[in-house]
This record gives structure tokens, C-alpha cells and sequence, in this order.
């Protein structure tokens, strides 16, 4: 699957929902929203960013009486591997060791997790 963009707005909707244990439904999702990203958005809004995943492919969306459920519609590791590549593509025009590098840097990284992401890529290297 191409995943096509999505805003910064969908990805925080689309996080409570991949993150929920079974099918979550709107109070539920606002109330993740809330709690998790200082999200107090109207219903309104929140039912687009849902309608506009579920029309990109992100999200299934079954109703069960009143109720609408939804639940994660893509397999979530390639869906983390496609951001990470266009993230990498867009700020290290594909580089990992750019990557890799930055992101030592920026989190203040140890000995002893510098020698882990060493030793992971030598791991990588074998295959």
C-alpha cells in the first residue's frame, strides 16, 4: 500500500485509534485526544480528520446501533517504516548515517547506547 499524506492533525486521531486495544469509538477517541495531546477539538472536527482517514485508507469505521467504531485499517510497522523513510528522505535526503547521527546528538546519547546503535547496525550489515 502507498500511503498518501496525512496532516499533523490526522496522524493525532489516527494515533488513538491504532494505540486503542479493540475498536475505539468517537468519545473514546476525543477523550485520548484530550487526554494525551491537549486536545479539546469539537466533535465536528474530529468526525472530519476521522471521515478523512477512513477516505485515505487509514481507518475502518463500522456503526453498531447509534454508535460509530473504528479501528486501524494498515498494518502499523509499514505504515512507521514509510514515515521514517519520508522523514529521512525530506530532512537527510536519504541518508541513515545523517539520521542516525542527528538523532544522537540532538537526544544526548551515552556510551552505552552509542555502542547498541553501533552494534544494530552491524546486525543490519549481516543481512
Amino acid at each position: 500500500m502507498l500511503f498518501s499524506d496525512i496532516t499533523d492533525c490526522e496522524m493525532l486521531v489516527y494515533r488513538c485509534i491504532q494505540e486503542a486495544d479493540n475498536e475505539i469509538g468517537l468519545v473514546g477517541i476525543m477523550d485520548e485526544l484530550e487526554k494525551k495531546y491537549q486536545k479539546d477539538w469539537k466533535r465536528s472536527t474530529v468526525c472530519t480528520f476521522i471521515a478523512h482517514l477512513i477516505e485515505k485508507g487509514y481507518v475502518n469505521g463500522r456503526r453498531e446501533g447509534r454508535v460509530f467504531y473504528y479501528s486501524s485499517a494498515i498494518n502499523d510497522k509499514k505504515f512507521l517504516e514509510a514515515q521514517v523513510k519520508q522523514f529521512m528522505n525530506f530532512w537527510f535526503d536519504g541518508s541513515l548515517e545523517e539520521l542516525v547521527q542527528y538523532a544522537c546528538l540532538a537526544k544526548g546519547i551515552s556510551k552505552k547506547n552509542a555502542a547498541e546503535v553501533v552494534a544494530a547496525i552491524k546486525e543490519l550489515e549481516k543481512k
